[in-house]
C-alpha cells in the first residue's frame, strides 16, 4: 500500500496570534497551507524544523492545536529557531510526535536533529550520526526516506543556509542501496537534485519564500538582508506518494497569499 506524505516546513510562528513574521501573519499561512495540503487525503505529516520563530511556549501551543486539529499523525523535528525542550514539553502529545524513526508498511522513515545551538547553520552531531547508522542498520530491506531541516543542497552562499558535511552525509546514505529520498526544510525556497541514486528535495516555506544571491554577486554573506530578497507572494508545501516498491511521486504545490504586498526585509 502507498504512502501520502504532506511535507510542511519553516512555519516560523511567533507568540501573538496576529503578530509579524517578516511582514506575513505566519498562523494564518500555515492555516492557508493545511488547508489546501489536507484536501490531497495525506495519511501523515512530516514538519521540517522552524515550528516557531523564538523557541517560547506560547508558539508551540498554538501551533500544537492547528497540528492536533488535523486528527492526522504528524511528526515534528527541529530547525535552528526551534528549542527541543519546548518541542517535548509544550508540543508534542496526542498525534504530535518527535521521534527518531517511524516504521509504516515498506518504509522507514528517519528524523534528524541538524540544529547547532544558537547557530543558523546545521550539522549532524556525532549522536545524530550514530543514530542515523544503527536506523540504517536495523531497516531490514524497507525502504528509507530521511527528513531534516537543514537542505543538504542549498541553493545560498551564505554560511547560515549551509548544513555544514552535507557531502559527506550523502555520500554516507549512498552507501545503503535502500536510501531512496531525502527532504529538508531551511532553504524558504524550492530546489531539488539527485545525489547518485538519491533523490534530494528541499521544500518551501510555508510562511514566507526566499531568493538566494549567488556567490558571484553577493556582496555580503553575513547580513541576511544583504544575501537574501524575501518573497512573501506565495506559500507552499510538498506531497509524496511512497510506493511499495522504494519509487514514488512527489509534487510541490504553491498557494498565493492575499495579503501580499511586495517584498519584506527581516530584522
Amino acid at each position: 500500500m502507498s504512502i501520502r506524505i504532506l511535507q510542511i516546513t519553516d512555519f516560523h510562528i511567533v507568540p501573538d496570534q496576529e503578530g509579524d513574521f517578516c511582514g506575513i501573519n505566519p498562523l494564518a499561512s500555515l492555516k492557508r497551507v493545511l488547508e489546501h495540503g489536507l484536501a490531497a487525503a495525506p495519511d501523515l505529516i512530516i514538519a521540517t524544523g522552524d515550528l516557531v520563530e523564538h523557541g517560547d511556549s506560547a508558539s508551540y501551543i498554538r501551533v500544537g492545536k492547528l497540528l492536533q486539529s488535523t486528527g492526522l499523525p504528524v511528526f515534528v523535528l527541529p530547525g535552528n529557531h526551534d528549542s527541543p525542550e519546548h518541542i517535548t514539553k509544550d508540543l508534542c502529545g496526542e498525534n504530535i510526535h518527535f521521534t527518531d524513526v517511524h516504521d509504516q508498511e515498506s518504509w522507514r522513515l528517519i528524523f534528524l536533529d541538524s540544529q547547532v545551538e544558537g547557530q543558523g547553520y546545521g550539522q549532524l552531531s556525532t549522536q545524530q550520526q550514530s543514530l542515523l547508522k544503527n536506523a540504517l542498520e536495523q531497516s531490514e530491506s524497507r525502504n528509507i526516506l530521511v527528513a531534516l531541516h537543514h537542505t543538504p543542497i542549498t541553493p545560498c552562499p551564505s554560511f547560515n543556509c549551509q548544513l555544514v558535511g552535507a557531502s559527506e552525509f550523502l555520500e554516507e546514505l549512498s552507501s545503503w542501496p535502500n536510501v531512496r529520498a531525502v527532504i529538508a526544510g531551511h532553504a524558504h525556497t524550492q530546489c531539488a537534485a539527485r545525489y547518485k541514486d538519491i533523490e534530494v528535495m528541499t521544500t518551501p516555506a510555508t510562511s514566507i519564500q526566499c531568493v538566494h544571491q549567488p556567490a558571484t554577486t553577493c556582496k555580503d554573506l553575513i547580513d541576511f538582508n544583504a544575501s537574501h530578497t524575501l518573497d512573501p507572494s506565495r506559500h507552499g508545501y510538498r506531497i509524496l506518494d511512497l510506493a511499495p516498491d522504494g519509487t514514488f511521486n512527489t509534487e510541490v504545490h504553491w498557494i498565493p497569499n492575499p495579503a501580499s504586498a511586495g517584498s519584506h526585509a527581516c530584522q
